[in-house]
């Protein structure tokens, strides 16, 4: 906030208004303090001095900003601003001046003559003082500028206060030698006001009008129109009426205690300085916001605090105590009031409207006077009866608001509560337009999400609003008050258009309007299609629309997570709630456009914080701490390990790692899923190394490659394992390190150091063990599967998997009760990120099995462990679909399918005989990998409910994952739902390449991935995937997916196998690939395992399933081989797919 201060034209602004803030009040409080005396005697001589002279001080004070605050303000925007300041210091000067003569002089009359002339030059000062803030700082620092500015009054008032009490005592007998000083400091501030950079007329086409009424009324008309202007004029009015009065009382208690004049400057100063301090609370609360839900909070202080006074009357440390505790609210609830006014209305109309406020504001201090008489010389009030009466007035004002100014109360308890519960990081808040129509369009995510948006906004607004909520008790009241419109999907077209038009009318008067256009509460966390009432609104009414992104909301207790929005426990609070507004878009706007810019803004936040997120050790630690006595891992050579015995032993091995290896090296591993690999994976993890997962089904020669590409020196391994890959002496110039051996290593005293360490709170393990490494630093390095090629070293942080981690749960809802199949490699990206991480952080067990085609052995493991979640590819899932009957995977929630494409056929027999559908998702090493992903559809009738599953596609992408098409040339970015090259953007996207930068460059667009696919995303925000691009057969100068081809076969194939005994079985292999064609370009060959049925048929049945004539395979192409080339993920070896179709076809 001080490093505003730093900015020339502000700092200067704050110093000028300093010194006459310091100047007016040391002037002003020896002129009251004199009025109370006797012992002046040509003071003593005018009679009426001693009754009314306070009062008739303050009044002659105030009556300027009354008079000629209207011609003041019009002043500060027919001319520059910097310009008026400079005229209104240089006549303070000249007021000083005066000053010194009237009491040189000794002529009280006069004395009160130059109060009123001050009172005229500081009516000259404020408009243009308020009115420059908004132009010499920007909208988000507004509350932070008034918070500054109004501390140094206050600091100001607190100095002058108490300078003006001293002078009084010291030189009441030679009262001209303090004018020396006041006209010093007003010299001062005059040359400081020269440094404020010149700022053009805001409206200097502007007649001036020396009417003052009629400029008043003028004002009025431009004011009346904006509700909440008026609001925040009624309230800073009332705000000034308050203090004024206050600061009279404290004159006046003073006296009535029997306090000199220094004691009573004091009071001043505590009730200043708490101001002061109120404010700089209310910048810190308000943030980048205008926060008007302090008003309220900061008028019921201001009454309690004088009621407070009624416990303790004749204690002066007690009132000293209240008078602070009074400041302090009333800081609180003049800072948003005073950036209200200086930011509701429009530039042009800025300094009018501040003038305005200053007539109003002095009226409030003009009528405290005639309060003050009234409730000393009429009611016969002692102070403190006083100090309650005014207190009673902001009571009634206070509830008066609660009923009148929804605005006010709403925000109000936003900030009580929701502040409590929230920590907001709000980003784009300058894309809401400070004045006209917008319509706010977001995603939803919980159940308060109109509370969220409302607290992040600040201006008021007006929701859609499910029409049920309207019957809710306080909500429907509030709903009511706020103009909130309400709908409902069972309403009728009449209904919905009537509401659509009240929206639209609502803009048009240059109101937001805020609307939830998914429709519903998301129950995945997903974000779903947006609906085009939004399109209807924005156009009739011709406003702009602002995307609004909730994100972070996922888990908290108004969220759908568990299947239920209450009842949950909060697991951390304050929550962290990230509000993102984009820039306007047009009223033209597209749904599926503005869905596709709010889901930017999320992946765009997310990517922005990946170097604020957690590392994996770190997460580690605090979920084994969380989920110590549950069960973290089985595997099938029986090891059974909980969550606190999984983490003594890899805190041991940890211990062992940092002695052998250096930090941030890279260590190979060589096993298969299973305790041994997962605690090597960990104790590397932690000890600060990079463990490196290679591929085992690669010949000894073809580990080389990844070896070398990675930099290995040292690989961890075992010897049986070795021998089960049938490499005896393995041929690589590393060392091999014996895992038994390694752990043999271990030492008593390293044992027992993770004993105790394994018994430290959650929080402090992580910050005693973590390594202190960055979460972008590397993770991991995972090779592809180089189907396409030699494989890639593709690096991948911490941030990178966290992220992807995080999704998966979040999406699958994955909790502590979940068993999960572990049966994919670690090398390969799933396997690592999906049965590895998730669990472990999940709290969730892993079921671990080293050879995932052995479906006998995974259906006893399934049944007897009760797996709930598997996850696998199409020809694991295929192969034990021969092996396990359906009760063995009775308890099995979800089956989650990826790495190749899901065949028709198999789909529906999975589903057939498990009653559970395989859910296909889809992602690439290079994202870490998971993308898009299906999720399974509720049976329940819930209003509102999401399809999240639709067969035939890959689901929709996972949250702060964002997808867009490209024509394949050009890169130009398609319509939603065109087909194109599908480029993905997330935190999850790769690091990079492996020392390949040209590799690199060539799939990363800025912060897209090219993922080689060509597919669409439909209306419902499904992705669909065509084939690879490198998949494509140009035949006769039009390209042929092969992948088409391949369903096509497989849905000819099913129903030539129906009734066949074991079609599960006996279901073929099979694949297509192009190969050269002299007439064509190319031509496409069928290869397949032996069939149950004539290939003739399977011919004929392809030329009659409705593919284009081009697309058909020659009869004379379809060949029989022993097996289809596959790589160890179950992927297709394209480049040993192409060379036997080559052979075969030649």
């Amino acid at each position: 906030m001080f490093q505003l201060l730093k900015q020339r034209s502000f700092g200067a602004l704050t110093l000028t208004q300093f010194l006459g803030a310091f100047n007016d009040n040391a002037f002003k409080q020896l002129v009251l303090l004199l009025a109370l005396s006797s012992a002046v005697p040509w003071v003593a001589e005018v009679s009426w001095a001693g009754e009314y002279g306070q009062a008739l001080g303050s009044a002659l004070f105030s009556l300027p900003f009354v008079l000629f605050g209207a011609l003041t303000g019009s002043l500060a925007d027919r001319f520059s601003k910097r310009s008026v300041m400079v005229c209104a210091n240089a006549c303070e000067v000249g007021v000083m001046g005066l000053g010194a003569l009237a009491f040189y002089l000794e002529s009280f009359s006069a004395v009160l003559a130059v109060l009123f002339l001050m009172g005229a030059q500081s009516s000259l000062f404020g408009p243009s003082k308020y009115g420059s803030i908004p132009e010499l700082t920007e909208r988000r620092d507004l509350s932070r500028a008034n918070a500054l500015i109004q501390m140094t009054t206050f600091v100001a008032i607190v100095c002058g206060t108490g300078l003006g009490s001293w002078l009084f005592e010291a030189f009441s007998g030679r009262l001209w030698i303090p004018s020396v000083l006041y006209i010093t400091l007003s010299s001062t501030g005059f040359l400081a006001s020269l440094f404020i950079v010149e700022q053009p007329a805001s409206a200097p086409e502007r007649p001036l009008d020396w009417n003052a009424g009629r400029v008043f009324w003028r004002q009025w008309s431009v004011i009346r129109g904006d509700r909440a202007l008026v609001l925040a004029l009624i309230a800073s009015a009332f705000f000034f009426l308050i203090g004024a009065t206050l600061l009279l009382v404290v004159n006046q208690y003073g006296k009535w205690l029997g306090l000199g004049g220094g004691a009573i400057g004091l009071l001043l100063t505590l009730l200043s300085l708490g101001i002061a301090a109120g404010s700089l609370l209310a910048a810190r609360l308000s943030g980048d916001q205008i926060e008007s839900g302090l008003i309220p909070a900061g008028l019921f202080g201001v009454s309690l605090s004088t009621f407070l006074v009624l416990v303790f009357p004749d204690s002066t440390n007690w009132l000293r105590a209240c008078l602070f505790l009074a400041g302090v609210s009333a800081g609180l609830f003049s800072v948003p009031i005073r950036a209200l006014i200086q930011h509701l209305p429009r530039a042009s109309d800025r300094g009018s409207v501040l003038g305005f406020s200053e007539v109003a504001d002095f009226i409030g201090v003009f009528l405290a006077s005639g309060l003050f008489f009234f409730l000393g010389s009429v009611l016969n009030l002692d102070p403190p009866g006083m100090l309650a009466t005014i207190g009673v007035m902001a009571l009634c004002f206070t509830v008066g608001s609660f009923f009148y100014t929804a605005e006010f109360t709403l925000r109000f308890w936003l900030t009580v509560v929701f502040h409590s519960l929230y920590r907001f990081r709000i980003r784009g808040s300058e894309h809401i337009p400070g004045h006209g129509g917008a319509l706010l369009v977001s995603n939803h995510l919980s159940f308060v999400d109109a509370f969220l948006v409302a607290a992040a906004v600040g201006r008021p607004l007006h929701f859609m609003m499910y029409r049920r909520f309207f019957d809710v008790p306080i909500v429907g009241l509030f709903s009511k008050l706020m103009g909130a419109i309400p709908v409902a999907p069972e309403d009728g077209r009449a209904a919905k258009v009537e509401a659509l038009e009240r929206a639209a009318e609502l803009l048009r008067q240059g109101e937001l309007v805020c609307i939830f256009a998914e429709g519903s509460v998301s129950r995945s966390g997903s974000l779903m299609p947006f609906r085009r009432g939004l399109e209807r609104i924005a156009k009739r009414a011709g406003t702009p629309i602002i995307p609004v992104a909730l994100d972070g909301l996922w888990g908290s207790i108004f969220s759908f997570e568990g299947g239920r929005f209450f009842w949950k426990l909060p697991r951390k609070l304050p929550w962290p709630v990230d509000v993102l507004f984009g820039p306007a878009l047009p009223p033209d706007t597209r749904a599926s456009e503005v869905r596709a810019v709010v889901e930017e803004l999320i992946t765009t936040a997310r990517s922005d914080m990946r170097g604020e997120a957690d590392t994996l050790g770190g997460r580690y630690l605090r979920a084994a701490r969380k989920y110590a006595g549950r069960t973290a891992l089985v595997d099938s050579s029986g090891a059974r390990l909980t969550h606190r015995r999984l983490l003594v032993s890899v805190l041991a091995l940890c211990r062992e790692c940092r002695r052998r290896f250096s930090p941030g090296e890279r260590v190979g591993v060589l096993l298969p899923p299973g305790a041994p690999a997962v605690q090597v994976t960990l104790a590397l993890t932690l000890a600060g190394q990079v463990p490196i997962h290679l591929n085992y089904s690669l010949g000894a020669q073809e580990l080389s490659h990844p070896i070398q590409r990675a930099g290995l020196q040292r690989i961890v391994s075992a010897p049986r394992f070795l021998a089960v890959l049938g490499i005896e002496e393995p041929p690589w110039e590393v060392d091999v390190l014996d895992l038994e051996q390694f752990a043999g290593a271990i030492s008593a005293r390293d044992k027992l150091a993770a004993v105790l360490a394994s018994a430290l709170p959650g929080g402090l393990l992580a910050r005693l063990w973590r390594p202190a490494i960055d979460p972008s630093a590397t993770a991991t390095i995972l090779f592809s599967s180089g189907s396409t090629g030699a494989p890639k070293g593709v690096v991948l942080s911490h941030a990178n998997l966290l992220s992807n981690v995080i999704a998966i749960s979040q999406v699958l809802a994955l909790g502590e009760e979940d068993r999960i199949l572990g049966v994919l490699p670690f090398f390969h990206s799933f396997g690592l990120t999906a049965t590895l991480w998730v669990p472990l952080l999940q709290g969730a067990t892993a079921v671990y099995h080293n050879r995932p085609t052995d479906g006998a052995r995974i259906a006893k493991l399934c049944e007897t462990e009760g797996v709930t979640v598997a996850l696998a590819t199409p020809t694991l899932y295929q192969a034990w679909m021969r092996r396990a009957a359906p009760e063995q995977l009775g308890r099995l929630r979800l089956a989650i399918v990826g790495a190749e494409k899901l065949r028709g056929a198999l789909a529906t027999a999975f589903e057939e005989r498990y009653g559970l559908p395989l859910l296909e998702g889809y992602g690439c090493t290079e994202l870490s990998p998971v993308v898009c992903m299906n999720l399974p559809d509720s049976d329940r009738e819930v209003p509102g409910h999401e399809r999240v599953h639709r067969p035939g596609t890959v689901g929709r992408a996972l949250p702060g994952v964002c997808l867009r098409t490209v024509d394949p040339k050009t890169h130009a970015v398609l319509e939603p739902g065109a087909e194109g090259l599908l480029f993905v953007r997330g935190p999850n996207v790769m690091q990079g390449y492996l020392d390949d930068p040209e590799a690199t460059a060539k799939v990363m667009h800025g912060k897209w991935y090219d993922t080689g696919d060509i597919g669409r995303v439909d209306r419902d925000s499904f992705l669909v995937l065509t084939d690879r691009l490198s998949r494509f057969a140009k035949i006769g100068g039009e390209m042929v997916p092969q992948g088409r081809v391949e369903e096509a076969l497989a849905e000819v194939c099913s129903r030539l196998m129906e009734g066949a005994a074991g079609i599960e079985a006996a279901m073929p292999d099979f694949a297509v690939c192009a190969v050269p064609d002299e007439k064509k370009g190319e031509r496409l060959v069928v290869l397949h395992t032996t069939l149950g049925f004539n290939p003739e048929d399977w011919c004929a049945g392809l030329a009659k399933a409705g593919l284009p004539a081009i697309f058909l395979p020659r009869a004379d192409q379809y060949f029989e081989v022993p097996e289809i080339p596959r790589l160890g993920t179950g992927k297709l070896d394209l480049g040993r797919l192409k060379a036997l179709a080559r052979e075969l076809s030649s």
